[in-house]
């Protein structure tokens, strides 16, 4: 009797697997099919029912979090990305997507500390900047500058280039190097250290001379120093 039990629980539990199986096997099917088409809507459905199907470590969880990112569906990436990194940390790709999503939706403390981890993993120094960026909006002025200065003193060996939004019509690809120095200047002024801020515009112009943000800048410095002498 106690064999019969056995071979029955033993039966349910292999068709019980052969079926999930077979379905796994469908949604993937659908998924690919729905590539092939373009249809984020039924990948995005196949993801789901993959994920329900291969339990909560499937990767196509990871997918889902690229395909919302993709879709700039930023609170649906942001969600999908915080769920994964609680048991996969590490993850710097992930960590990018996290960051920029809640830099998108406008959760800008925990975007910096997002881009923070990032910089500690890789030391790029796009994260770095980035981190900054973000503290400087804050109004974490000392912060901001702690860590220009530490991006600063890092070399730009692949080139990286930050771009910048002039006006409706016109956007400058500026040497990461010179944005950087731009930004210092903008946390200076924003501190009102003036002499500080000017050696940093200056600077931010000499690494790239046609940067009209910071020529403005330096331009609006000047102006307001000399109203004070009035």
């Amino acid at each position: 009797m106690k064999r019969m039990i056995f071979f029955m629980t033993m039966l349910v539990a292999f068709v019980g697997f052969a079926q999930n199986q077979e379905a796994v096997a469908l949604e993937k099917l659908k998924l690919k099919q729905a590539k092939a088409y373009s249809d984020q809507n039924e990948m995005v459905n196949a993801m789901y029912n993959l994920i329900a199907l291969e339990g909560d470590t499937s990767l196509y969880k990871d997918s889902l979090a690229y395909v919302y990112f993709d879709q700039r569906k930023y609170i649906q990436s942001f969600l999908v990305a915080d769920d994964i990194l609680k048991r996969k940390p590490e993850s710097q790709e992930l960590l990018e997507i996290h960051a920029i999503s809640l830099e998108s939706i406008g959760v800008y403390d925990k975007a910096a500390t997002s881009y923070s981890k990032i910089f500690r993993m890789n030391k790029s120094i796009y994260h770095g900047y980035k981190q900054a960026s973000l503290l400087f909006g804050m109004k974490e002025y000392d912060q901001a500058i702690a860590v220009i200065k530490v991006i600063d003193a890092m070399p730009n060996p692949d080139e990286v280039k930050v771009s910048f939004q002039v006006n409706q019509n016109f956007t400058q690809q500026v040497d990461i190097k010179g944005a950087i120095a731009y930004l210092e200047g903008l946390t200076y002024a924003a501190q009102n250290k003036s002499e500080e801020a000017e050696k940093s515009f200056n600077r931010a112009i000499l690494i790239y001379p046609d940067f009209v943000l910071a020529k403005t800048s330096l331009n609006n410095l000047k102006k307001a120093a000399e109203e004070k002498k009035e």
